[in-house]
């Protein structure tokens, strides 16, 4: 899921498991070093993660689940 997120913003590039091997990998590396747009769009990432508390949010999730079973 985080993979699938990453590839959507256009940061990433996902290859299937069954389409592993030297060539596939060499030439999406090459991709994301050549395009200057995947630095960008992680960059964009990047500011989105360090702006969410997610220890924070986190713990509030699994609180408000183990509240609501006891309920």
């Amino acid at each position: 899921m985080n993979l699938d997120n990453i590839v959507s913003q256009g940061a990433g590039i996902r290859i299937p498991i069954n389409k592993w091997n030297t060539h596939n990998i060499q030439s999406a590396v090459n991709s994301i070093i050549k395009e200057p747009a995947y630095k960008e769009n992680i960059k964009v990432l990047k500011n989105i993660l360090n702006s969410i508390d997610g220890k924070k949010n986190s713990a509030l999730v699994i609180w408000d689940y183990i509240i609501k079973k006891l309920i």
